[in-house]
């Protein structure tokens, strides 16, 4: 997907409290002299900031990442101002447990929580139960990332041991399920709509969703370098209330045609299939964080699967340490 230029802001009709918020944010975007820069693994967990985008909610330039590596590059280099990524990234590089391509020092913080992601175990066609998963390959962002753990989690979970099965490292959740299509797979942990899609195009199945075995789980974050926010302050208030708003916008019914066309559009995604999900996404409360909250719970699972499978062990801190909620 190429990178999404910045709009102009342009007021939105609508109703009650939410038109009062959405017109709001509007201005401040029309305010901003300079376009926020916001990296992103894009699809589903990104359709908020779409809308912040094509509404015109706030001044920023979206650039898709084609994996977790080339995103913390760009975020290191000074390239992105934000990132909307996997909470356990943020956890990864401050714990120096990252990718030794990327350099330090590290000081890096979620400012937003997401969601609990939309995360399935997808197989190939042939496999209909994690008994036959034994002695296969899974695709996977890499394989000392959050998303990986949650595959580890959920195999071990079934019964599945760690020296029964290998990873190949591919990169974002498209980059993952091409890898299952082209046969270098048996399966991996993937993101709605790819699981839809896998089994209405390709007979693929799914075996569970992640938040089932889980419960409390912190998939997505919006993070900032702890130096970066300290001197740009309004700008992330700014983000966070755009981002408030265009959640608003998102759950309102009266959307829903348009709020389709939107991620169909950025996330190039066919119309029929993003129309297939937005009921369960949009009708569920939990999709995303209206108010950008993190569920501390569910950070605190990133934590507990990081300290179970990342090398070398570490003792690793709580919540608290790896989010800052000040700005919400």
């Amino acid at each position: 997907m190429s990178i999404v230029r910045s709009t102009r802001a342009r007021f939105v009709a609508g109703s009650g409290a939410a038109v009062a918020a959405f017109a709001a944010a509007a201005t401040r975007g029309r305010a901003q002299s300079v376009p926020l820069r916001l990296n992103i693994f894009g699809g589903v967990d990104a359709w908020p900031v779409y809308v912040m985008h094509d509404k015109g909610l706030l001044d920023v330039t979206i650039t898709p990442t084609p994996g977790s590596v080339p995103q913390m590059q760009h975020v290191m280099a000074g390239d992105a101002d934000l990132a909307l990524t996997a909470m356990d990234n943020i956890l990864a590089y401050d714990e120096d447990q990252g990718d030794p391509s990327v350099p330090g020092p590290f000081d890096l913080a979620g400012i937003l929580g997401i969601g609990p992601g939309f995360l399935k175990l997808v197989v190939r066609p042939d496999i209909t139960s994690y008994e036959q998963l034994r002695g296969n390959v899974f695709a996977v962002d890499a394989a000392g990332t959050g998303f990986s753990f949650v595959l580890r989690r959920m195999l071990e979970k079934n019964g599945i041991a760690p020296g029964e099965y290998s990873f190949v490292a591919v990169g974002s959740t498209q980059r993952r399920f091409d890898a299952m299509v082209a046969g270098q797979a048996a399966g991996g942990v993937v993101a709605t709509p790819f699981d839809l899609l896998g089994q209405q195009k390709y007979g693929f199945h799914v075996l569970g969703s992640a938040i089932d075995v889980l419960g409390h789980y912190q998939a997505t974050a919006v993070m900032a370098r702890r130096s970066w926010a300290a001197t740009h302050r309004g700008a992330i208030v700014s983000f966070v209330r755009a981002y408030r708003a265009a959640t608003a916008w998102l759950y309102d019914p009266a959307n829903r045609a348009e709020a389709i066309a939107i991620l169909a559009r950025n996330a190039d995604l066919p119309v029929d299939l993003v129309t297939q999900i937005a009921p369960s996404v949009l009708g569920s409360p939990a999709s995303y964080s209206r108010t950008g909250a993190f569920d501390v719970a569910g950070v605190s699972t990133v934590i507990a699967l990081r300290a179970a499978y990342a090398t070398p062990k570490k003792a690793l801190a709580p919540a608290a340490k790896y989010i800052d909620q000040t700005y919400l």
